[in-house]
């Protein structure tokens, strides 16, 4: 057994050691060092007898040699029930610490889970219109019923939408691009996903983790709202030039090869189709693994 100090079997088990040790020593006196004949298991219960101080009945020492070391004895054998008894409460006060502990890493742990909810349901009330806006950038038609699970099976021709007004009621203004609406509604769900981020619980779920971090690079490198914004009042002789990328975008049902249409006006659209694809998905895996910690906790 290692030894520590802090382990009250250490303490017990010297105890035995040392009754042992002494009663070697016992039979190693002369038979007159005590008031009969002993001999064997007689050493052992002497020196039981001595070190728990029980008091001498039938055995006990008549020389001087023999009662100074039973003097020894019984004063380690009070020694290491001090030690044994002092270990055992600091053994008793470390387990009731550690459960103590435990006990407020719960209750933490709840609080930010209540924290956590709180802002994921706030993100999601976010996330939930940055859906419907893909959903409508993604759906040329103007008929919008209700929010329904978006795919990637959506065409690349669709996009032309992009530079149409929104449809939705609850926008208000109806002039403005969906584009405009799309960036406006990213930038903020941007960072309200910053602050999850920085929230421990998500940080301790690898996964959830990993996938945000994925999402905000995602944001981050397909944002094209510069080029939009640039060419939204550009023209090229009478002809402008959202009407020419409009007409580029609805002659591909699919996505088109990038690697063909190196620097292109359409190509930073292809760059925003393949990241919406990406970000569709991450977004369906993100909402499916919070609602199950969410149900875990």
């Amino acid at each position: 057994m290692k030894f520590d100090k802090s382990n009250p079997w250490v303490w017990l088990v010297f105890y035995v050691i040392i009754i042992l040790f002494f009663a070697l020593g016992y039979s190693l006196f002369p038979l007159s060092s005590f008031n009969k004949t002993i001999s064997g298991y007689d050493y052992i219960y002497f020196s039981v007898v001595t070190i728990t101080t029980l008091g001498y009945g039938d055995i006990y020492p008549t020389s001087s040699l023999a009662k100074f070391i039973v003097n020894v004895e019984s004063i380690l054998g009070i020694l290491l029930i001090g030690l044994f008894l002092n270990s055992l409460w600091h053994r008793f006060t470390i387990e009731m610490g550690q459960k103590q502990k435990a006990r407020e890493e719960g209750f933490e742990k709840e609080r930010n889970n209540q924290k956590l909810l709180s802002i994921w349901d706030y993100t999601y009330s976010i996330l939930e219109e940055y859906l419907t806006i893909i959903d409508e950038t993604t759906n040329s038609e103007r008929q919008f019923t209700s929010l329904k699970k978006i795919s990637e099976s959506y065409k690349f021709s669709s996009l032309i939408s992009l530079f149409e007004p929104s449809y939705s009621l609850l926008r208000g203004d109806f002039k403005k691009e969906k584009f405009k609406w799309f960036y406006e509604i990213e930038i903020e769900l941007t960072k309200e996903l910053r602050e999850l981020t920085q929230n421990p619980i998500f940080i301790d779920e690898k996964l959830v983790y990993t996938h945000l971090i994925e999402l905000l690079g995602l944001i981050k490198t397909t944002d094209i709202s510069n080029f939009l914004y640039a060419f939204e009042k550009s023209n090229v002789g009478e002809e402008r030039l959202f009407d020419m990328l409009k007409s580029m975008i609805s002659e591909h049902e699919f996505t088109p090869d990038i690697n063909k249409y190196k620097s292109n006006i359409i190509t930073p659209i292809i760059v925003f189709d393949k990241g919406l694809r990406e970000k569709i998905l991450l977004i369906e895996k993100l909402v499916m693994e919070i609602e199950e910690l969410k149900n875990k906790d």
